[in-house]
């Protein structure tokens, strides 16, 4: 079962994520099976997004002294400043119009647990940060939403959503032992999959025409030849 989006439409309920620099997109569908990418993986696109970075005035940090500026930024994101918290039930919001938003963090061996609730519904997804000892995950964590472990009932019914994430503290996956953990938040980003689908659909526009044109002209060539070798020798 899958939920079509109006305006841009895909199928809500397709996550995809690349881990770090690697161009080719991963996705599964909506609840959780294997899916192609959108657009698709055999084009090797990565959809583009506008990102909207953690100072833009959109963004909603409750309470606004639980979140902390950070310089201690990895390489692999183009942000120069983190927010990060400690702060159990500290919440970050934002607005956004469509059908997919992204949320991008940065993990570390302390990395903790986002919640996320789309407007005002709990969707009991996690965005886990925790990296370290078996479980490994890229420096740069981006997510994309849908798809959602409980999908929102106002998903399909507007276009005009707030997403909420709730810090809950430490992973399920750290060490028992484990007494202190923080999440460190990057971005938000709004995928433009119109741009993308647009640029791969004039990319295979002008594959297509290309090959028909050399079909074309190989074509000519063996026919014309035939046709000069048949009447030449006939001529003769």
């Amino acid at each position: 079962m899958s939920h079509n989006c109006t305006g841009d439409s895909i199928p809500c309920g397709t996550l995809c994520f690349n881990k770090n620099s690697e161009p080719l997109v991963s996705c599964i569908d909506a609840y959780g099976t294997t899916g192609s990418s959108y657009p698709s993986t055999a084009t090797g696109l990565v959809p583009s997004a506008t990102s909207i970075a953690i100072d833009d005035q959109r963004i909603r940090y409750s309470p606004q002294d639980a979140w902390n500026n950070s310089t201690s930024v990895s390489n692999c994101t183009a942000e120069k400043m983190l927010r990060v918290t400690d702060v159990f039930n500290a919440t970050i919001s934002f607005d956004y119009v469509g059908p997919s938003i992204m949320v991008h963090t940065i993990t570390s061996s302390q990395g903790g647990i986002f919640s996320v609730l789309v407007d005002g519904f709990n969707t009991t997804n996690i965005i886990d940060t925790y990296s370290g000892g078996n479980t490994t995950l890229p420096v740069c964590y981006p997510v994309q939403f849908p798809p959602f472990i409980k999908p929102p009932p106002t998903l399909g019914t507007q276009n005009n959503h707030t997403i909420t994430l709730v810090y809950g503290g430490p992973s399920p996956m750290a060490p028992n032992q484990t007494n202190s953990s923080s999440i460190q938040f990057a971005s938000f980003a709004i995928p433009d999959f119109s741009r993308t689908l647009s640029s791969s659909a004039i990319n295979s526009g002008w594959k297509r025409n290309t090959f028909t044109l050399l079909l074309t002209f190989f074509l000519s060539i063996i026919i014309n030849g035939y046709y000069i070798g048949v009447f030449g020798s006939l001529a003769v």
